[in-house]
């Protein structure tokens, strides 16, 4: 919540950063439909840390309001699509990964409503914290990004 406290004292405000989060998963997924891949990870790295700002934010400044939650979860699902749409575009998977990868983001995301909706969120927490799901994250984009195969180390099925 450090980096929360920061951002209230800088003035940003979380639905901003909410805002800011979707903007750049649009760049990454233009970058990766363009075949940057470096610079599509890059963009991925932002969006995660915009994204984890804007919640660590709204707790630090007693900011958080149920339409900023909502637009959290609504805008995270559209910001996934657009990376998803930018891979599966550039042709570096086929495009039954990227349908395979839609229908998973959409899956967990019911799940965890579902959960909600009767009081079983502590279901669906996993054991990683934000900073230590960006980290997981950024060594496995990292890893494929300098495959020496683009094409096998992005999952192309032929």
């Amino acid at each position: 919540m450090f980096l929360g406290r920061v951002c209230v004292r800088l003035g940003f405000k979380p639905n901003v950063l909410t805002v800011l989060s979707v903007v750049c998963s649009i760049v990454a997924g233009i970058f990766f439909w363009k075949q940057e891949m470096l610079w599509g990870v890059f963009w991925i790295l932002m969006t995660a840390i915009t994204d984890m700002l804007d919640g660590s934010t709204a707790r630090a400044g007693n900011l958080g309001t149920v339409f900023g939650g909502i637009s959290d979860h609504v805008l995270d699902r559209y910001g996934e699509f657009f990376i998803l749409a930018g891979i599966t575009l550039s042709g570096a998977v086929h495009p039954g990964w990227g349908l395979f990868a839609l229908f998973g983001m959409l899956v967990a995301s019911y799940t965890r409503a579902t959960a909600e909706s009767i009081g079983k969120r502590k279901l669906c927490r996993g054991n990683y914290g934000e900073d230590r799901k960006i980290y997981s994250h950024h060594r496995w984009l990292h890893y494929r990004a300098l495959s020496s195969d683009r094409y096998l180390a992005y999952g192309r099925v032929a």
